[in-house]
């Protein structure tokens, strides 16, 4: 059976960076990877990134997951395609 985890938020630190959060900027564990979007060329939208911990990613490649979507003022169709070239997650 899968496992389950709550997501807690909270204000940070000072100078804290967690593996896990949503928005602001990514914490790259390694050199930044930043998507790029198809149709415009430009960068995406970083959302989150999420800590690949053992106990519930025990076959994870990498440490951390971090997700990306298109998002600009002019329209892109697309984003919820899973191929559509305008989201995307990097796994470092």
């Amino acid at each position: 059976m899968p496992k389950k985890c709550n997501i807690t938020f909270r204000k940070l630190a000072a100078g804290e960076n967690p593996l896990t959060k949503f928005g602001g900027q990514p914490n790259w564990v390694e050199s930044p990877r930043w998507p790029i979007s198809k149709e415009l060329g430009k960068p995406m939208r970083f959302l989150c990134q999420i800590e690949l911990t053992e106990d519930l990613f025990p076959k994870a490649a990498g440490k951390v997951a971090y997700v990306f979507m298109t998002d600009e003022d002019e329209y892109v169709d697309g984003t919820w395609e899973p191929f559509g070239g305008e989201n995307a997650v990097i796994i470092q």
